[in-house]
């Protein structure tokens, strides 16, 4: 295959859980003789990941996505908050400071899980292939494997609660069709992921 076919970012489903937990990052790996296979996307071939490399991919992400990672970034979050809360009470802040900092504070948090998120990218970006490409129900069953059950059920749920909330309203403006179109979108895909998944459990 050509390596010009390949896309060297994340597929879909590794995009909606991007920000992965610790089970879903070692998934991403597949053991074999020298190390562990990574496929970057869905038309590249495996990239060899030595063990020591592993091992420090592992480590950092445990660091960033652990329970002292999420921590960190809660206590960062709300400390800057507090901050801008008593900078209030001293300064004359316009009214728009508060959902500026906040925003803010959320996105950089957010932009430093993904930096870390897409390090086995970034590491195997360039290297020769040591295995070729999976076939393609074998690459549709590894992505879907990165969607965590909770995400399933939690997508499922809410989607559901939006899709069946005012059905008797006399009111249906275009906003309505839209949130209900796309909260059955995400109904119908996210049961058809989660079905996918448990037939994949059973073989």
């Amino acid at each position: 295959m050509s390596q010009k076919t390949i896309n060297w970012y994340p597929t879909v489903a590794q995009e909606m859980s991007l920000i992965y937990p610790i089970e879903t990052f070692e998934r991403l790996f597949t053991p074999t003789e020298g190390g562990y296979l990574f496929f970057p996307s869905r038309n590249a071939g495996g990239k060899l990941v030595t063990t020591e490399e592993y091992a420090k991919l592992h480590g950092n992400w445990k660091k960033v996505a652990g329970r002292k990672g999420t921590l960190k970034a809660t206590v960062l979050i709300v400390l800057v908050i507090v901050i801008w809360a008593i900078a209030e009470t001293f300064y004359a802040l316009p009214e728009w400071s508060g959902g500026l900092v906040v925003t803010a504070s959320a996105i950089i948090v957010a932009l430093w899980f993904v930096w870390h998120s897409v390090a086995p990218w970034r590491l195997v970006r360039g290297r020769p292939d040591a295995s070729p490409p999976r076939g393609l129900s074998e690459s549709q069953m590894a992505a879907r494997s990165m969607v965590p059950w909770t995400m399933v059920f939690a997508v499922i749920f809410l989607s559901g609660m939006f899709l069946s909330t005012d059905l008797n309203t006399q009111d249906r403006t275009a906003q309505w069709w839209g949130i209900k179109l796309v909260s059955g979108l995400f109904f119908l895909a996210y049961a058809w992921i989660g079905f996918q998944k448990w037939r994949d459990e059973q073989s």
